[in-house]
């Protein structure tokens, strides 16, 4: 990490939507994660000193998924995607397939406000495979492993993220869709 950047109480970092070339670590203060939702900014997620934000667009190579907006003064360490992708390219393949299967869990696969009742049936089996597929991943203990094992606290903290996205997504119990 080249840079750091200082924002004030309710600056916004970026806007949901915005083209990604970033990621940040919060080294001080904190930063509400918030989408607007008819018509007014609804809170999501907060980020604490020691995590990681953003990730998952430059990963991704998609458009934010929310607005950032800093928690009173906040310093945050600016990660490039190519600074990103070395950190990544040091961990084994099998790794980063999980955190390739991981990203495209939490970020396509179950959106939230799509009922599987609604789907067509073999999108829906389709689902539920790519659900057992999940938890299954999840219950094993290796996306922790993988981030204990990394080496580096950045690439542990995105393990970390991606887990906690990808179990948001997981249906509740094993029958669920």
């Amino acid at each position: 990490m080249s840079k750091e950047r200082t924002f004030s109480d309710g600056d916004v970092i970026f806007d949901d939507g915005e083209r990604a070339s970033e990621a940040y670590l919060v080294h001080r203060g904190g930063v509400v994660l918030s989408k607007v939702v008819a018509g007014e900014a609804q809170p999501i997620d907060t980020v604490e000193p020691g995590q990681v934000f953003g990730e998952m667009a430059i990963l991704g190579d998609m458009p934010r998924m929310a607005t950032a907006r800093a928690v009173g003064e906040t310093v945050l360490g600016v990660i490039s995607r190519q600074d990103f992708q070395r950190r990544l390219d040091k961990v084994g393949e099998d790794t980063r397939d999980m955190i390739s299967f991981l990203i495209v869990y939490a970020r396509e696969v179950m959106p939230r406000g799509i009922d599987t009742e609604e789907l067509p049936h073999e999108e829906a089996e389709d689902r539920r495979q790519i659900h057992e597929r999940a938890r299954a991943l999840m219950a094993s203990g290796l996306p922790m492993n993988a981030a204990a094992a990394s080496g580096d606290p950045l690439t542990a903290n995105l393990i970390r993220s991606l887990i906690v996205y990808a179990s948001r997504r997981l249906p509740r119990g094993r029958d669920d869709t």
